[in-house]
């Protein structure tokens, strides 16, 4: 399959002959990013212009399908025809190669239908806790803003969903028999009308009412009432399973612990407990990755500090959570080859005493 077999989901919905239909409440605007807080070791050319040249902001809004059905990483095809869309975080590029290794017999699949409504809120990344703090369970509010019920809409998910994606959904009140699981090597499922809220982010830029998204999920997660910003956290990503490696952790460990830092692991921990820890944290300090992402739970004025390397991979994120969140952001950047996705990571002592430095000026009094 070729980018041009693929059909644009934004053009159907212009096509009164397909059967699409889209809401949109919140426009695509364009707006310059704001700058980090400080940044700490070599920031290369091409990495700066990601950094600091994205300026679409995107849209947000819920599209409606009929004769659509739905396969691996939530990819939609209508009357047969698959469909990108950067609005579901499935770009052009993207669709084609993610259906060839994972569904490479799917003109042959069967076709289970299912009656009513069913929605989709996952993606590319599903697998990952990161992405269902920033990409999935935002949706759940675009389908409560669209107009939607979503205790009586029924939601299509993959088989192999992560325990703590089922926690989330079980603690927000998504009763587990409005759950249809696709094994999408087996078949496509095919709802009377696919329910397919956008994303609200464009890359590493958010739309303003992620505040409001995330809100509307964590208020139906019971918890005390929000402590004291008191807290400084050094968030240690597992590297037994990650593809980025901090080489010099230990050293950069030790520093942090020496500035009043606890170092942290968010997935040895519940979920209640992971939004509690960053609740109450000022001055957060973490490996890029998505137990960092748990910061958006931080409240606005909070500090922010991601060690990361010189490679496109993973992207800055972070700085579009910060935006929406009123939080001051810095970043540490240790030489790693421009395409890596697998990196070795060298983050200098020198480096990071000027940002443990920076995070007592810009952290909260």
């Amino acid at each position: 399959m070729t980018e041009s077999a693929l059909l644009a989901l934004d053009a159907a919905a212009r096509d009164a002959r397909r059967p699409v239909e889209y809401l949109e409440f919140s426009g695509r605007s364009h707006a310059a990013p704001p700058p980090p807080a400080f940044i700490f070791g070599n920031l290369p050319a091409y990495l700066s212009r990601d950094l600091f040249g994205d300026f679409e902001v995107p849209a947000a809004g819920c599209y409606i399908l009929r004769d659509a059905q739905v396969t691996y990483d939530a990819i939609i095809l209508l009357q047969g025809q698959p469909l990108w869309s950067e609005a579901l975080n499935h770009p052009r590029y993207y669709v084609p190669e993610v259906l060839a290794r994972h569904v490479p017999h799917l003109a042959r699949l069967p076709v289970r239908r299912i009656a009513g409504q069913a929605a989709i809120i996952h993606g590319p990344g599903y697998k990952i806790f990161g992405h269902w703090l920033i990409d999935f369970l935002p949706r759940l509010y675009v389908l409560r803003r669209a107009g939607f019920d979503i205790e009586r809409l029924t939601f299509i998910l993959p088989p192999e969903l992560p325990e703590f994606a089922q926690e989330f959904l079980r603690q927000i009140g998504i009763p587990a028999g409005h759950i249809v699981v696709l094994d999408h090597t087996a078949e496509l499922v095919q709802p009377d009308e696919l329910i397919a809220p956008t994303v609200l982010r464009l890359r590493n830029r958010f739309n303003p009412l992620l505040g409001v998204a995330s809100r509307f999920w964590i208020d139906r997660i019971s918890l005390p009432k929000a402590p004291q910003a008191q807290r400084r956290i050094f968030i240690s990503r597992n590297q037994t399973e990650g593809n980025r490696v901090v080489t010099s952790r230990r050293e950069i460990e030790a520093r942090a612990t020496g500035a009043g830092y606890e170092i942290v692991l968010p997935e040895s921990l519940a979920l209640a407990e992971q939004i509690e820890l960053f609740r109450g944290a000022g001055r957060i300090i973490g490996e890029y990755g998505s137990g960092l992402h748990g910061a958006l739970h931080a409240p606005a004025g909070a500090a922010i500090c991601a060690l990361r390397g010189t490679s496109h991979h993973p992207g800055f994120a972070q700085s579009g959570l910060a935006e929406r969140f009123e939080h001051h952001i810095g970043y540490v950047f240790g030489d790693t080859p421009e395409f890596a996705e697998d990196q070795q990571i060298e983050i200098t002592p020198e480096a990071f005493d000027r940002a443990l430095a920076a995070m007592e000026a810009w952290g909260p009094s």
